[in-house]
């Protein structure tokens, strides 16, 4: 009888342990993707002035062409070649 309490225990202690293993994991992937997303997003913002101050509409369309588009939820595309536009 003595030793169910004290598996349990055990038990507790080492699902605890995992956990807090697997959500440091996260936590470093986590800081890992922020930093990424953050050159991604200073990248894009470079381009974008290089593009407005030298008044360039054709390079403009094509940064806003790609992944920095969204869509509305009627599901069409709000900026771009895909909405219409041409370069």
């Amino acid at each position: 009888m003595a030793r169910t309490p004290v598996f349990v225990t055990i038990a507790f202690l080492a699902g605890l342990a995992l956990g807090l293993v697997a959500r440091g994991a996260a936590g470093t992937l986590q800081r890992r993707t922020h930093a990424t997303d953050l050159a991604a997003i200073e990248k894009a913002h470079q381009e974008d002035i290089e593009a407005t101050l030298t008044q360039d509409p054709k390079k403009l369309i094509d940064l806003w062409a790609g992944g920095g588009c969204g869509e509305l939820q009627s599901g069409k595309p709000t900026c771009g070649r895909q909405a219409g536009h041409s370069g």
